[in-house]
């Protein structure tokens, strides 16, 4: 079980539709920046954390506007979520991904070489074929697995093909599906 930063509101202030929050966190965060506060039992509130001083360990947030700072309250705790942990919960908790059941089948890729690395690329109906850069190959079958979102399983014809595709094209795996996407659980995170 991983734990989390824990931020306990101890201020609140809003102004022009933009919130500042205030609180004591239970550990330092990883950085400054971009962060979301789980609200539950399946909300996420955007902010920017502006500053933290290691010696109080006090906290100073800006809500995005239109966030929903106004469901936060003076005395209550709420996990602290970045990188990753905050776009797989963003995944977890948003209706607006559309879910599709799919079963993974091996496509072509482009094979194009970067500063002399070998990169593929899928063939999708976005990229045209008959004008790829120069040196560019397509190989029939290379792009062969996607990773679950959630929790990096290999999706592929040997580790399992079923799996969930967003209208985005982000792929979860069955399981992840299950316990996380269906239910819009991040217990994942904690």
């Amino acid at each position: 079980m991983r734990v989390r930063p824990v931020i306990q509101v101890t201020f609140l202030e809003t102004k022009g539709g933009k919130t500042k929050v205030r609180g004591r966190m239970s550990r330092p965060p990883k950085e400054l920046g971009e962060v979301a506060l789980f609200v539950p039992p399946d909300s996420l509130i955007e902010a920017r954390m502006m500053r933290y001083g290691k010696r109080c360990c006090l906290a100073t947030l800006a809500v995005r506007a239109g966030e929903g700072g106004a469901a936060l309250e003076i005395g209550a705790k709420y996990a602290v979520l970045s990188g990753w942990d905050m776009e797989n919960a963003s995944l977890v908790l948003s209706p607006k991904h559309g879910w599709e059941e799919t079963v993974f089948k091996p496509r072509d890729a482009a094979e194009i070489t970067i500063d002399g690395y070998r990169c593929l690329v899928p063939i999708t109906g976005s990229i045209d074929v008959n004008n790829l850069p120069g040196g560019a190959a397509v190989i029939k079958g290379a792009w062969n697995h996607e990773h679950c979102a959630v929790c990096m399983q290999c999706i592929c014809e040997v580790c399992g093909p079923e799996a969930w595709i967003s209208k985005e094209g982000v792929w979860v795996c069955k399981k992840c599906h299950e316990e996380y996407i269906c239910p819009r659980s991040i217990e994942f995170h904690f």
